[in-house]
């Protein structure tokens, strides 16, 4: 029931201890301010021991889930796009089926990925049958046993010999060397370089190479003393290193150069 200050005549509510108008304490309301407002019935403005203990709960959720989400995503694949650049048209970004890459490549390429378990054995034998695609992962690929490629493109088929062509490889022999250990030997090699270089690039260092291999008239069907021009990406990983070699005959490189530039520089290693 509502009562009026006897100070100033203005209506206080029950719970009131003082006016709202003028201040005066209001006669025989000293003690009201005191009392628990009822808010519904059961329940009263303060909490009890259980409330906290489910809002406690329920925090400790929240900051658990959290955590397991940012964990998953930090062991998701990171990506560093060039800024400012997009796939220009004509040309699509191609994922190999182990997630250990992405390429981009002309539309007009085709490729086996040999990462697929549908396509390992069709690869296997294109390897076996075209020793030219083997020849692409010299000189780094000529000194141990267990190179293996996983993905080949080429303009029209990764096996034409007659057009250029594009390999991934990966050999955990090769990981065991630094970047210096690797330009050391590529230094003192009998190998026609034309360019050997570090590139310092965050996630995308790498050592860039261009080699002139010599084809053995024995293993293709040409004539002695031509060869192939590679331009090659070296990357040191946590188990593995991967080689990505571009390769065409001297007479096809210059006019193929930007595509190759293209190429490379649109590689991304996802499992670094």
């Amino acid at each position: 029931m509502n009562i009026r200050c006897e100070n100033c005549g203005h209506t206080a509510l029950e719970t009131d201890s003082t006016c709202w108008h003028c201040g005066e304490l209001l006669a025989g309301r000293e003690n009201a301010g005191s009392k628990k407002v009822k808010v519904r019935d059961g329940w009263t403005q303060g909490a009890g021991t259980s409330s906290v203990i489910i809002f406690g709960a329920m925090t400790l959720l929240v900051v658990l889930s959290t955590i397991l989400v940012m964990a998953s995503l930090g062991r998701q694949p990171q990506l560093q796009v060039r800024f400012g650049t997009r796939t220009q048209s004509g040309w699509s970004f191609v994922t190999s089926a182990s997630r250990q890459f992405t390429i981009s490549l002309p539309d007009s390429w085709s490729w086996i990925d040999g990462t697929d378990p549908a396509f390992a054995e069709e690869l296997a034998k294109l390897v076996e049958d075209q020793p030219l695609l083997r020849l692409a992962s010299y000189p780094l690929g000529a000194e141990v046993q267990d190179l293996t490629i996983h993905f080949a493109a080429g303009i029209t088929h990764p096996g034409d010999e007659r057009t250029p062509k594009l390999i991934i490889a990966s050999s955990p022999l090769l990981n065991q060397l630094t970047y210096q250990e690797a330009l050391e030997f590529l230094a003192n090699s009998e190998y026609n370089l034309e360019q050997v270089s570090f590139v310092d690039d965050f996630d995308k260092s790498h050592l860039s190479i261009v080699v002139d291999t010599p084809l053995g008239s024995n293993a293709l069907n040409v004539e002695t003393g031509e060869s192939i021009r590679c331009r090659q990406q070296f990357v040191l990983g946590k188990h593995q290193s991967l080689l990505i070699s571009l390769c065409a005959r001297p007479s096809q490189s210059r006019a193929n150069a930007p595509t190759f530039d293209e190429i490379l520089a649109s590689f991304q290693r996802l499992d670094i």
